[in-house]
């Protein structure tokens, strides 16, 4: 006999293989008991049995009850962050595909999942393995994306006499903050004075080219 992991014991059965019943016999009148070696879980367990008999000595010759895996589906859970905070270190995943034996949990599947290197923005692979015994899992693949991190910074005011040089551009960081690590130069600011050298006055703006944080950049004069 066969069954998965997870369904009801299949009922034991015998079949005659050498002699042959008396005439209006049937296989009741050879009181065979049979019975499985303890188990539900997945392996091969040995089918024996007796007799009681009166009328016939009966040899039962042993079978075999396997208990196959259970297959099951699951997809990783996906995830995003901003850039610069904790990564989500709680990888989960979802059934999509079959289902969990009667008082079984997810844990169960023993599914380890981990994503793809790498912590500047972009999209991570969270791929997962099983090694459960009793499950076949299939585990399909998720995604987790870090986006970028907002932050404003402000073109700081400069001034200088007519004639003098003109003085190096700089900023501050006015809303948001940055990631642990990083400085100023993270945010690939480029700042330009509007065209003139004679007196007034002309603004200061600017552009990022930064691919992990989401830069607005306010004029200053």
């Amino acid at each position: 006999k066969t069954s998965v992991y997870g369904e009801e014991i299949k009922a034991l059965t015998f079949t005659i293989t050498e002699g042959e019943l008396a005439t209006g016999d049937t296989n009741t009148d050879l009181a065979v008991s049979l019975v499985k070696a303890e188990g539900i879980v997945v392996g091969n367990y040995a089918i024996t049995g007796t007799s009681t008999s009166a009328n016939y000595n009966v040899t039962v010759l042993p079978g075999n009850y396997e208990i196959t895996r259970r297959a099951i589906t699951v997809k990783a859970d996906n995830q995003t962050s901003v850039y610069g905070e904790a990564l989500v270190e709680d990888l989960t995943f979802t059934i999509t595909e079959g289902e969990l034996a009667q008082g079984d949990t997810n844990e169960s599947l023993a599914v380890s999942l981990v994503k793809a290197e790498g912590i500047v923005v972009g999209n991570y692979a969270i791929t997962g393995t099983s090694t459960s015994a009793n499950y076949d899992v299939t585990v399909e693949a998720g995604n987790y994306e870090i986006t970028r991190r907002a932050i404003t910074v402000k073109a700081d005011d400069k001034t200088s006499i007519y004639g003098n040089e003109l003085e190096a551009l700089t900023f501050t960081i006015t809303e948001g903050e940055l990631a642990q690590g990083d400085t100023n130069e993270s945010l690939a600011v480029s700042l330009v004075k509007a065209e003139g050298i004679v007196v007034g006055n002309y603004a200061i703006t600017g552009t990022s080219t930064s691919e992990n944080y989401d830069v607005t950049v306010e004029a200053g004069n």
